[in-house]
């Protein structure tokens, strides 16, 4: 049974990474962990989702609470 595939790769331009895994049967779940080969942080996900359109929505455990509980209760009405 394999238990792990180290491989490297490069990051395409897209931002997609390419992992061959022959050694596993088609459909076989796995987890993926990325870590920069140079041994450099990645950046901070603030910083990562500060690039997306949006940025963050929100700011703390409690706004996410607040705003799951309003989309319920209008489930409910």
């Amino acid at each position: 049974m394999v238990r792990a595939i180290k491989t490297s790769t490069i990051v395409q331009e897209d931002g997609s990474i390419h992992v061959d895994a022959r050694e596993l049967a088609p459909g076989t779940p796995v987890d993926v962990i990325v870590l920069r080969a140079d041994g450099q942080d990645l950046p901070p996900i603030d910083e990562i989702l500060a690039g997306y359109g949006g940025g963050r929505l929100f700011r703390t455990a409690d706004e996410v609470d607040r705003y799951i509980r309003t989309e319920r209760d209008a489930w409910d009405h």
